[in-house]
């Protein structure tokens, strides 16, 4: 009995059962140990409330090749005197195989996450050597530093705050050290402060109040970490005429009571996976201000503002979410593979 259980080491953890096999029953986990060495098998499974005795001619090392099945335990002939190897948050056993006599676990990790650390544990002077770390692809930084060979472009990246939810997003500056994510869009997008004030509802006068501007938008920068967006940001946006205007930004100094509203905020998210939050709000600022929301739905937003130089801009920055109902194609950006 000593024999067998010197001899067969415990290297998996629970759960584990291989998908083809034959079996016998015996009284503990020794009884199963000893025929095991008897009849010159490298490895077996054992379950301890069934008592059922998997013996097997050969080493199981592969994960793929063992099924989810609740109970058992694996033991391997000459296996690591480490015991199982340890778990990884957000990866996954591959293997356990011997590299110069010792015993080294290598890991994946899941969906959506990278090795920032080393992919292998070796089980050196009784104990699993540490490091490996899954980390989420969650920037661009990230995707940089899993495949340092990825250009600027289209990619599909898993937000924290979307719980591994991917998301696609153009990732800009990839060959500097401080990539930066926007989204694409394909609607109309743009803020406009027009000139002139109002001598009367009908008419305007040609002042140029300072600030006037129109910008248009082809994409917007978004912080990955909140889903938020940096609304001063023009990197990819066109100038109409004079200032630069932040996105979703309505604003005039006509100064015409009972007036039109002749600052402009068009905000079109559609077609991009994503849609704005129902929490954001438009608040008025400036001399005499005033807001309208013209229109508003999940991915399109038209606000006006004016006043004595006023009208409205979003109290915080616009929030935005991921949209399950209207999901980008597939091929429309890249699945990161790390290198």
């Amino acid at each position: 009995m000593c024999l067998g259980e010197l001899k067969y080491f415990l290297y998996m953890t629970n759960y584990v059962l291989p998908v083809i096999s034959s079996s016998e029953f015996t009284e503990n986990i020794l009884t199963c140990s000893v025929l095991a060495i008897k009849g010159g098998y490298q490895s077996f499974f054992y379950h301890q409330q069934n008592h059922q005795c998997i013996l097997q001619s050969e080493k199981i090392h592969v994960v793929s090749d063992l099924s989810v099945s609740d109970g058992y335990r694996y033991l391997v002939q000459d296996g690591p005197t480490c015991g199982p190897p340890p778990t990884l948050g957000n990866g996954q056993l591959v293997s356990v195989s011997q590299v110069n006599g010792d015993y080294v676990a290598e890991y994946s990790c899941n969906t959506g996450f990278y090795f920032s650390g080393t992919k292998t544990s070796t089980c050196s002077g009784g104990i699993w050597s540490t490091g490996m770390n899954c980390k989420s692809l969650s920037t661009c930084k990230d995707l940089q530093d899993c495949n340092p060979s990825y250009t600027d472009g289209e990619y599909w990246l898993y937000p924290a705050v979307l719980n591994q939810q991917k998301v696609r997003l153009y990732c800009y500056g990839m060959t500097t050290q401080s990539p930066k994510e926007y989204l694409s869009l394909s609607g109309n997008n743009f803020a406009h402060f027009p000139n002139g004030r109002y001598t009367n509802c009908d008419n305007l006068d040609s002042s140029n109040p300072q600030g006037m501007g129109k910008t248009e938008f082809t994409k917007i920068r978004i912080n990955p970490q909140d889903l938020t967006v940096l609304n001063d940001d023009y990197q990819f946006t066109s100038q109409d005429f004079g200032s630069q205007r932040p996105y979703g930004v309505a604003k005039a100094c006509s100064d015409g009571f009972g007036c039109e509203l002749r600052g402009v905020a068009k905000l079109d998210i559609s077609n991009t996976g994503l849609k704005f939050s129902s929490n954001n709000v438009w608040k008025a600022v400036g001399n005499n201000p005033k807001k309208v929301i013209k229109s508003r739905t999940d991915y399109f937003i038209h606000v006006t503002g004016d006043g004595s130089c006023g009208g409205a801009e979003p109290e915080n920055p616009l929030k935005l979410e991921i949209d399950v109902s209207t999901p980008p194609v597939e091929g429309s950006a890249t699945l990161p593979a790390c290198t």
